[in-house]
């Protein structure tokens, strides 16, 4: 993807054009960092912060990429957790990290004494 450069306005402003925004829906589908994306526009990451919090075209272009990108990582773990019909095989491991992460389940294993009293341990000596 060939990404244009931004550059200032005759008023000194650094602005995203319509293409641009496109541009940057695309890298944030892919979960790019904002440093890769200020690295991508040839600007500063502070920069980009800046046109953040100024610019609401911009901030909506940046949730809206975001969010595409999470929703699209979240469909193909959900596809490889289950498997596909006529095509691969549920994974496993897939299901474990999908149980742990939005389910909340974990591996915490908890152990007691007899009837679940606490363990009590003793220490001898040899004297």
């Amino acid at each position: 993807m060939a990404i244009e450069k931004l550059k200032k306005g005759l008023d000194g402003i650094i602005r995203f054009n319509q293409r641009q925004l496109i541009d940057l829906e695309k890298l944030l589908g892919m979960q790019a960092t904002d440093e890769e994306i200020a690295a991508c526009f040839g600007i500063h990451r502070s920069t980009l912060a800046d046109i953040k919090k100024r610019d609401p075209a911009f901030a909506e272009s940046y949730k809206r990429g975001k969010d595409t990108g999470r929703a699209s990582l979240r469909h193909l773990m959900w596809q490889s957790a289950v498997g596909t019909e006529g095509g691969r095989d549920p994974n496993v491991s897939m299901q474990i990290f999908l149980a742990k992460n939005i389910l909340g389940m974990s591996d915490k294993q908890e152990i007691t004494g007899k009837d679940k009293e606490p363990i009590t341990f003793r220490v001898v000596t040899d004297a």
